[in-house]
């Protein structure tokens, strides 16, 4: 067996562990000795004196070395692999981190300056309309590009624990949030209505809480059937009065019992892409955990699912 060599601090931190088994060791040395050596039956409990049996001390004690030495080391072995691991563990997150902050900053600046260049082609009134139906599938497929870098940059911050909560008005950004979809979603019949008036509905949240809402939305205009897309949104107090509890009912094709509890993991989807988009839903069930919130799906009509979903996420009071 191959033992890897370690730095200086890590073969420091490794014989730190090595200190608490030998001393046991060489505790039970000394009892095996003071044990034959003073009679401690004799001493303690008056038994009859015997004498010393010297080769039955150097067996104990040879008995003793080999099985403390065979522990030493399977200890100093184990822990070189797993200061080992550790250390490739960290390398692997920096690198992971470097490629996030690349795909983030460097792909998310060149996405957002082929937006630009779409939107100008797009608007240009001698571009024949053959040309501006690609034009704006790839104005699409770019503002799709756009939104999977946004949800990778709200994947990479929500266990960062030095972002602090702060009171979010649901009202005001689901009224931001309407006007972005009638316009991301111009080609559709899109009716979004809600009950939340402005500072109505204070919760607990931060920045990721607009790409959170966006996510459902997004979820069930992007998969409803035909072009007529119905989302509600009401609200209401839980049972204990310590979370706003927020519905989103929409006309989408629904969600087998079979699973409503899937499709809230990473890239799980339904058969065609229907359930979801694999990373939305994902993102956000990690915000919310993160606020100390709950997500869930039901049916909107109990009992058949194929008349929509109806999502329940219960937000921290603010």
């Amino acid at each position: 067996m191959i033992v890897p060599r370690l730095s200086k601090e890590e073969r420091r931190e490794v014989f730190q562990w090595l200190v608490m088994p030998l001393g046991a060791f060489l505790t039970i040395l000394c009892v095996i000795a003071l044990d034959e050596i003073l009679d401690l039956p004799h001493i303690l409990f008056g038994a009859p004196a015997t004498p010393v049996n010297w080769i039955e001390v150097y067996i104990e004690w040879f008995l003793c070395t080999i099985v403390c030495v065979v522990a030493l080391i399977f200890i100093y072995i184990n822990n070189v692999k797993r200061y080992r691991a550790e250390g490739k563990l960290r390398q692997a997150h920096k690198r992971a981190e470097f490629l996030n902050d690349l795909m983030v900053h460097d792909i998310g600046n060149m996405t957002q300056v082929i937006l630009g260049y779409m939107e100008i082609l797009s608007n240009m009134p001698d571009l024949p309309e053959k040309c501006k139906k690609y034009v704006r599938i790839s104005l699409d497929q770019s503002k799709g590009i756009s939104r999977l870098i946004s949800t990778v940059r709200g994947l990479s911050h929500i266990h960062d624990d030095s972002i602090e909560l702060e009171k979010i008005d649901m009202g005001d950004v689901l009224d931001q949030m309407v006007l972005g979809f009638k316009d991301r979603y111009s080609n559709k019949d899109v009716l979004i209505k809600h009950d939340l008036s402005e500072n109505d509905v204070i919760v607990r949240g931060d920045s990721l809480t607009f790409e959170m809402i966006g996510n459902i939305l997004d979820n069930a205009i992007k998969y409803a059937p035909g072009n007529k897309v119905r989302i509600d949104v009401t609200h209401r107090l839980s049972d204990d009065k310590k979370y706003w509890r927020i519905e989103f009912m929409d006309n989408g094709p629904g969600i087998p019992d079979e699973i409503k509890e899937k499709i809230f993991e990473r890239l799980i989807r339904g058969e065609g892409g229907i359930y979801g988009s694999g990373l939305g839903l994902a993102l956000v069930k990690q915000i919310i955990d993160g606020y100390g919130g709950k997500i869930w799906v039901e049916d909107r009509l109990k009992g058949d699912y194929t008349k929509g979903s109806k999502f329940v996420v219960l937000f921290p009071r603010g």
